[in-house]
């Protein structure tokens, strides 16, 4: 028997023996054994049939086959900061091994490994102007076999557009697209990305389990659906791990998590509403479908939330990141999200004592407005302007790559971490 077998034993009869007289529900005793197994160690490198390495662990081990990963400049040979404290003339003025034959050795370990495999295969990128190992020449391995990224398990479209070339839109009429916040900022930030959603059609396939961000909106508005407020902290946190509890049951052990992590941070988030709702402010609407025009161009929306207070009213944004970018106040020619602008411009004409503001739900609740709106709106009609006069454009990649790391389209522009 294998130890991991016997560890496994050991383990359900301590289960079996402190549960023995329990009744739970079938998820709840899943819960239950996975903490049980997850102090389970096992400290056996050599296990199984396929075994995860490092180089220094291979020495004097020769197996039928390698594959090596990562093997980029950068991350091979490996980089060490025993030369911050010691130069490498000192170290060989020493007899220490310097910064080379510590690169040496390693080398040597890379070509001890491959020569006594039966087959070696090394895998490198060569996306955001990463490039291969040195060691790559230095052993004579050549430059090996380019393999595309297998695009088709990330996008339902077929066929996929040509990788090589800036697409050049000649047929475009702003005029007749129907506009919404995240599609003019799409359309600020990158005109491949725009491209490839809004004129290819391009839709990226949904992703596997749960987006946490989508799933605290609709549970702040089931919570608000059959009323307008609460009246004390403790009622309005049962309701919340409740409702949150109805949306999570089928996420299993990550929902549980995830339910007790927000009920935990949610705190200062129920703590605010109570005072905000103290002050007499309603839940007027939830959900809101807003739209209308701006400079000439057709724009709808849907506002997280409508409250009242009289004849005062306040949109609520939520907000389960930062908010940083969206409500700069500086530097605004690198402002992309209008949301608040083109809110403010569809809803003024019917609730003329109206104020906005984010609602930053993990991060402490309350409500910030938007900094220095009227720049903002300003700013929004010139890009509207702009935009309403152009008839053809270019798909360029943008210039900034910090953009192109939760891009959807990272693989189709050979940018990001799947390359």
């Amino acid at each position: 028997r294998s130890r991991e077998a016997e560890a496994i034993d050991e383990i359900r009869e301590r289960f079996v023996r402190l549960h023995r007289r329990e009744k739970l529900a079938t998820r709840e005793w899943l819960f239950l054994w996975i903490r049980e197994l997850e102090a389970l160690r096992l400290d056996d490198v050599r296990g199984g049939k396929v075994t995860v390495m490092g180089v220094l662990e291979t020495r004097g081990v020769a197996f039928d086959g390698v594959v090596i990963v990562d093997f980029n400049e950068g991350v091979v040979p490996a980089q060490t900061g025993k030369d911050r404290f010691l130069d490498s003339r000192v170290r060989r003025f020493a007899g220490l091994p310097d910064r080379q034959d510590r690169e040496a050795l390693q080398k040597h370990y890379y070509a001890r490994l491959l020569e006594q495999a039966r087959e070696g295969t090394i895998l490198y990128a060569l996306g955001e102007n990463r490039l291969p190992s040195r060691f790559l020449y230095e052993l004579g391995l050549g430059d090996g076999e380019r393999v595309a990224a297998p695009r088709e398990l990330l996008y339902r479209s077929e066929p996929l557009p040509a990788l090589s070339g800036d697409p050049e839109v000649t047929d475009f009429d702003p005029a007749a697209m129907i506009w919404s916040a995240s599609r003019l900022q799409h359309w600020l930030e990158c005109r491949r990305k725009f491209y490839y959603r809004y004129i290819a059609g391009l839709r990226e396939k949904p992703e596997e389990g749960i987006n946490e961000g989508q799933v605290l909106h609709r549970i702040l508005d089931e919570l608000y659906r059959e009323r307008t407020h609460f009246e004390d902290e403790a009622q309005m946190r049962q309701a919340l791990e409740e409702t949150a509890g109805r949306f999570l049951v089928s996420e299993e052990v990550r929902g549980l998590y995830l339910g007790a992590y927000w009920t935990k941070v949610l705190q200062d988030f129920v703590r605010k509403e109570i005072h905000h709702f103290a002050q007499g402010w309603r839940v007027e609407r939830r959900e809101m479908p807003v739209e209308g025009e701006i400079a000439g161009l057709r724009f709808t929306g849907r506002v997280d939330r409508l409250d009242r207070q009289g004849d005062n009213y306040l949109a609520l944004d939520y907000k389960s990141g930062s908010i940083a970018s969206s409500n700069r106040q500086s530097s605004l020619e690198k402002l992309t999200d209008f949301q608040m602008s083109i809110y403010a411009r569809l809803l003024r004409p019917r609730y003329p004592v109206l104020d906005l503001a984010y609602v930053p739900i993990l991060d402490g609740g309350g409500y910030v407005p938007p900094t220095v709106p009227e720049e903002k709106e300003a700013l929004l009609l010139e890009h509207l302007e702009a935009l309403r006069g152009t008839r053809t454009f270019v798909a360029e990649k943008t210039d900034e790559l910090s953009r192109c790391r939760y891009c959807p389209y990272q693989l189709l522009c050979e940018r990001g971490e799947y390359l």
